[in-house]
């Protein structure tokens, strides 16, 4: 077969799909039910085609379908909490849906009457070009954590995408809710987490999770709490690539993320955690779980508990198999903490580079001779920058320990900002600083 009828193959297998979809043209910004579930035409009684009306549809044509949104803000009206036919409430998913907006200007509100979407078992979605806001959880038809995920509950064996969409300002109902309760799979690109406040960013239970090029900002709880509600499978993936975590302040023990169920991978790669607050630790694994952070920055964040014991990342129970490891990752500057990481299960893969505190950077790490100690723990990195809406970074100062101290081995070719690592070595941290990159004027 020559190459161009090979490519011609590949391009008409991926888009076969979505050439004999379905396409539902929403005409409404009200929120109104369908006249006749089932019958074919999304139609409510006003002669219009809601939101509501097309999922509906959706629902029940067996089809994949496309859900085009106008611009605007779609408040989502109908009271009626825990009700299942997408009748009342939150919106009921079961069939196969890409429901796309124009940017931001398509906003869908829930007004703080319910959760924004149920995705039930089997369903798969797809939102595209969304602000998703004021969803509420925490109703009382289920008891904690099950009632959880105001914007998106995610059932065993469902699935969703989210491309290019905000989720900002939704709440919780319980003293420490979640913005997505996940028990599918769950994949998102492109997407910021703004000051969703009593909640959780994810609670994740599923299979596969992950995130890529994702801002978390502004919340007042711990951001990722991974722990089983009950025995759905194992839990294969969890990956963060290029995510800024940063400027949360959180009343919980635990600040950026806890894990509480065994996962095989968990992956940090590319990531920023800085300026964020918690009580006792920023990171616990607390499960023999694999915890990978490569090329991420966890730099500048405090600890506002009893000093005595506080620590930034803290593993419990590691061993041969599972243990929380490092490569080419920066860990400096962080306050309010007896050590930087704690636990026999921390282990360097080489090319970090390791603040310390006191005298003592942890109990349990043995630094590799590419890793770099510093135990006067300069100032090397400048203040955090918003580089884009997806990513909040600080970048190395002139000079800093953290240029090319990186093991040529785990160097991936980008950095968290998509510039080219420099070679044969990578910098320490989430992002490295070149003398020949453009954007380095502007942050002089």
């Amino acid at each position: 077969m020559d190459l161009y009828r090979f490519i011609l193959i590949l391009i008409l297998l991926l888009t076969a799909k979505w050439v004999h979809a379905n396409e539902i043209q929403v005409n409404t910004l009200n929120d109104e039910t369908d006249a006749a579930p089932g019958d074919g035409f999304c139609v409510t009684q006003s002669g219009q085609c809601s939101l509501r009306a097309a999922i509906t549809e959706a629902n029940h044509n067996g089809q994949d379908n496309f859900i085009v949104l106008p611009a605007g803000e779609i408040i989502i009206g109908i009271e009626g909490r825990g009700e299942e036919q997408n009748l009342t409430g939150d919106l009921d998913i079961y069939g196969l849906m890409h429901i796309v907006g124009e940017s931001s200007q398509t906003i869908i509100n829930t007004n703080g009457i319910d959760r924004l979407f149920d995705v039930h078992s089997g369903a798969e979605l797809s939102l595209q070009n969304l602000l998703l806001t004021g969803a509420i959880d925490g109703s009382t038809e289920q008891s904690y954590p099950h009632n959880l995920g105001s914007v998106l509950k995610i059932h065993p064996t469902a699935a969703v995408e989210m491309l290019q969409v905000d989720i900002k300002e939704n709440s919780s109902l319980n003293f420490s809710g979640s913005v997505i309760l996940q028990q599918g799979i769950l994949t998102a690109e492109m997407v910021t987490f703004t000051d969703n406040l009593n909640s959780h960013v994810i609670w994740v239970d599923g299979p596969v999770t992950k995130l890529k090029t994702c801002l978390m900002t502004g919340h007042d709880r711990q951001l990722i709490q991974i722990e089983g509600l009950e025995d759905f499978g194992q839990h294969d993936l969890i990956e963060i690539e290029r995510c800024s975590l940063v400027e949360n302040n959180s009343p919980n023990q635990v600040g950026v993320m806890f894990v509480g169920s065994m996962i095989n991978n968990i992956n940090i790669i590319n990531t920023t955690i800085s300026q964020n607050e918690s009580k006792t630790a920023l990171i616990v694994n607390d499960n023999a779980s694999q915890l990978l952070f490569k090329h991420s920055t966890i730099y500048n964040n405090h600890i506002k508990g009893d000093i005595q014991g506080n620590v930034v990342i803290q593993d419990i129970h590691g061993n041969a198999f599972a243990a929380t490891y490092f490569s080419n990752t920066l860990i400096a500057n962080n306050s309010g903490v007896a050590m930087q990481m704690l636990g026999g299960g921390i282990r360097s893969l080489g090319g970090n580079y390791f603040g310390v505190i006191s005298d003592g950077i942890n109990q349990g790490i043995e630094p590799l001779a590419s890793d770099v100690v510093d135990a006067k723990e300069p100032v090397i990195l400048t203040d955090l920058i918003h580089f884009n809406q997806y990513s909040a970074v600080r970048m190395p100062l002139d000079d800093a320990a953290v240029i090319d101290i990186g093991i040529e081995a785990g160097c991936t070719e980008t950095d968290q900002i998509n510039q080219n690592r420099s070679q044969p070595f990578c910098d320490a941290g989430a992002i490295e600083w070149q003398s020949d990159l453009i954007f380095r004027n502007s942050f002089d």
